[in-house]
């Protein structure tokens, strides 16, 4: 996914406008809702959350220089030590 549609998505998690719907999460709501597959949705939400953490990592996504595989590469170092991690 592109870092428009991750930011959409996390827009729509943090909302929880898919609750009415009667979705079980904003990843089921995502893959129902725009016929991709579940693991597809999964990986969007959850890139979504990680970047919620790492607001200079969500900037760099959002201006092209990075990928959602970085962003996912970063988010597993900050898990190994958050401290650490700038």
């Amino acid at each position: 996914a592109g870092a428009s549609q991750v930011h959409a998505v996390g827009r729509l998690d943090t909302s929880k406008q898919w609750r009415p719907s009667g979705a079980r999460c904003a990843a089921a709501w995502l893959a129902w809702q725009c016929l991709i597959p579940r693991a597809r949705a999964n990986a969007s939400v959850r890139c979504a959350r990680q970047l919620r953490q790492m607001p200079g990592t969500e900037a760099a996504f959002l201006a092209g220089r990075i990928t959602v595989e970085h962003v996912s590469l970063l988010a597993a170092c900050q898990r190994a030590d958050a401290d650490g991690f700038v």
